[in-house]
């Protein structure tokens, strides 16, 4: 392979990453404001922003905060690179409890993300 062959890939992989990853956020931050909303928090949003922040909005619907925590954990991972419970080790322990005992519709939460790209196991390890 030429190099320019080599810089060509690595260009449309990174692209690719970055994609999947503003997929993946916007995906996180609908399922997060919109169960938010439906909790009485104020937000004069647009919920139909992009196609994978409508969709999490509504694949939130009949979540319980368990669900709610565990997107909110791995969307703090992905966009801001921070913890949300407090700790590094509370948020492992959280999501490591929450994958062995999953909640309703974990699965489904996992499926989607992998859909749009996340390397799931990876991001969860």
């Amino acid at each position: 392979m030429t190099a320019t062959a080599t810089l060509i890939e690595k260009t449309e992989e990174a692209k690719s990453h970055d994609l999947t990853h503003k997929h993946v956020c916007a995906y996180l931050k609908g399922f997060i404001v919109g169960k938010a909303k439906r909790r009485g928090m104020k937000w004069n949003g647009d919920e139909e922003r992009t196609p994978e922040f409508k969709q999490g909005w509504e694949d939130s619907k009949y979540k319980g905060p368990d669900m709610l925590t565990f997107a909110h954990i791995i969307y703090n991972w992905l966009r801001h690179d921070r913890h949300h419970l407090g700790t590094e080790e509370r948020d492992e322990e959280f999501v490591k409890n929450f994958r062995m005992n999953p909640c309703n519709g974990s699965n489904k939460l996992l499926s989607t993300l992998a859909e749009f790209g996340l390397d799931v196991d990876e991001v969860l390890r």
